[in-house]
């Protein structure tokens, strides 16, 4: 697994909630005054309930040293571990859209459509090497659209201003989504 400062950003917003300050921006900025957290406060929110499980695991004290100054801790084999525990939010919802994809594609296609999401190289990348949080946007957008074909289009407009909440993306999709309701064509 790989280091990348997004996975930094991430790691201390779930140090702060772990040490019960909600405020993500104030904690970070006691830690080190250098540290930038640079979005939307649910992008860091979401990985907390996916990390808790597995905390137990976690070294406070390497930990700590990781949200000061990274570098310190490379060579350690403990990093390696605690990198994959740092990207399994990220994981987790990437297997998470590879199975949505999969469940709403009918026949021999849904075992396709799942190998090539899952050996996609731009989402290993992303999502396993780097540890960006677009895997998040990436299912907001699918599970709204997949609600919206149900016609459950209460929760595919709150999924989607969920999704919102962490980027504003998947704003960009609500204009075909609303296409995608019936009647609202004609007006």
């Amino acid at each position: 697994s790989t280091f990348h400062l997004d996975v930094k950003a991430q790691m201390v917003a779930s140090s702060s909630y772990f040490h019960g300050d909600w405020d993500v921006y104030r904690y970070a900025r006691s830690i080190h005054p250098d540290t930038v957290l640079d979005k939307l406060p649910m992008s860091y929110f979401l990985d907390f309930p996916l990390r808790l499980p597995l905390h137990f695991l976690v070294d406070d004290a390497k930990e700590k040293i990781f949200l000061l100054s990274p570098s310190k801790l490379f060579g350690d084999p403990w990093l390696f571990g605690y990198l994959i525990y740092a990207k399994l939010p990220f994981i987790l919802i990437d297997l998470l859209v590879g199975i949505l994809l999969a469940a709403n594609i009918n026949g021999q296609k849904s075992k396709k459509i799942l190998m090539i999401w899952m050996f996609n190289p731009f989402t290993l990348w992303a999502t396993l090497m780097i540890g960006q949080i677009d895997i998040y946007i990436a299912f907001f957008i699918l599970l709204s659209y997949i609600l919206v074909k149900k016609s459950n289009f209460y929760w595919a407009a709150l999924i989607l201003g969920i999704g919102g909440a962490v980027k504003s993306a998947p704003f960009l999709v609500l204009p075909f989504l609303i296409g995608l309701v019936p009647g609202v064509k004609n007006k």
